[in-house]
């Protein structure tokens, strides 16, 4: 995804920017998506209204030339990840309309599904999930944008905390999607195989202080889907995830405590009911 991003803004983008009717064409229908989706509200009559109208957006994009959709494609990703870096950090279930919005546009556009990857994994590395590692050389600035830390207007790295509640909200958003149950008959483009992907790749890597958090957060999101899909093979992962790879999460840093205690609480709270706890709005 990250080549595909690298691409996108070698190939793509000056050839839209180098066209003075195509970059104004792009600018103002970015507006209309991003004033589309920052208004979207958890009701189905929202959901779909929003969905319809970035449709018709792409639908005249595509008029315009595959360059000039491939382009709106790659801000209306943008514009999603945005929202769900923004409001989902702050509030888990406000992925869900969120993710039903994209999935709606994606069984139209299925090339939506790649974009939000490549925008996802440029902002937030854990949604393949990737624990970066500083390469040598590489200077500390260029790993900590990497690895998708951000600066403020004072240059000051942002917290820990932040940090991982922006990481949080965008993987809510990747976990939403992956729940999505098809709708109107047909089928979810990105669907829940992704998430035990996710999940598997997640439990074979060493956590770190962040992992409890993130797997929580997925949990929370994805997990009742998870279940019902997965029965027997997701509880065996539970059963590793509470003991094994819960045993070897760090406790080196305030973060990682809290959320191997958080994690431990929700895994034992499974055990105990045979479900996994759903983030609720409010």
């Amino acid at each position: 995804y990250r080549d595909m991003y690298t691409k996108l803004m070698a190939e793509l983008a000056p050839k839209i920017r180098g066209d003075p009717a195509k970059r104004s064409y792009c600018f103002k229908q970015r507006g209309l998506v991003t004033r589309g989706v920052g208004q979207l509200k958890d009701s189905w009559e929202f959901i779909s209204r929003t969905a319809d109208n970035i449709k018709a957006i792409l639908r005249d994009a595509g008029t315009k030339g595959d360059d000039v959709l491939e382009w709106m494609l790659n801000l209306v990703a943008k514009a999603i990840v945005k929202q769900a870096e923004r409001e989902v950090a702050v509030a888990h279930h406000a992925a869900y309309p969120l993710a039903s919005t994209a999935v709606l546009v994606m069984q139209t556009h299925p090339r939506l599904a790649d974009m939000l990857m490549v925008r996802l994994v440029k902002k937030c590395p854990f949604a393949v999930p990737e624990y970066v590692a500083k390469r040598s050389g590489q200077s500390t600035d260029e790993y900590l944008k990497r690895a998708g830390y951000k600066r403020n207007d004072d240059d000051e790295l942002e917290s820990e905390g932040i940090y991982s509640e922006r990481m949080a909200g965008m993987l809510a958003l990747f976990a939403a999607i992956v729940q999505t149950p098809d709708i109107g008959g047909q089928p979810n483009p990105f669907p829940v195989h992704h998430g035990w992907t996710w999940l598997a790749r997640m439990l074979n890597q060493k956590p770190r202080a962040i992992s409890p958090m993130l797997v929580q957060t997925f949990l929370s999101v994805a997990g009742s889907t998870m279940l019902t899909a997965y029965a027997r093979q997701m509880d065996k992962l539970l059963g590793v995830l509470g003991s094994a790879w819960l045993a070897a999460v760090p406790t080196s840093s305030p973060l990682a405590v809290a959320g191997k205690s958080n994690l431990t609480t929700f895994i034992e709270e499974y055990q105990q009911t045979g479900s996994l706890r759903r983030c609720k709005s409010g």
